[in-house]
């Protein structure tokens, strides 16, 4: 498993496990970042900037540490499209 900071651009995944506090991952939620949700790094900014990332829900700009706690994989046949 990897992380959202290390997934390739315009490459599919799925989160499954976000590691930040309840708090945060309440408002990740929000905005349609959290376990389950297919996702795909659109841009990174330049000098460990933002990621520019699509999911389900819309596109949102998520810092380069925070991506770090977001664990993703390959989706897999049970995975929702």
């Amino acid at each position: 498993m990897s992380t959202l900071a290390e997934l390739p651009l315009h490459r599919d995944a799925v989160v499954r496990t976000v590691r930040v506090a309840a708090e945060l991952a309440q408002w990740l939620a929000a905005v349609g970042l959290e376990p389950g949700v297919r996702v795909r790094v659109l841009r990174r900014a330049a000098f460990g900037g933002p990621l520019h990332v699509r999911t389900g829900e819309g596109e949102l700009a998520v810092d380069a540490t925070l991506a770090g706690s977001v664990e993703v994989s390959e989706p897999t046949s049970e995975d929702e499209p």
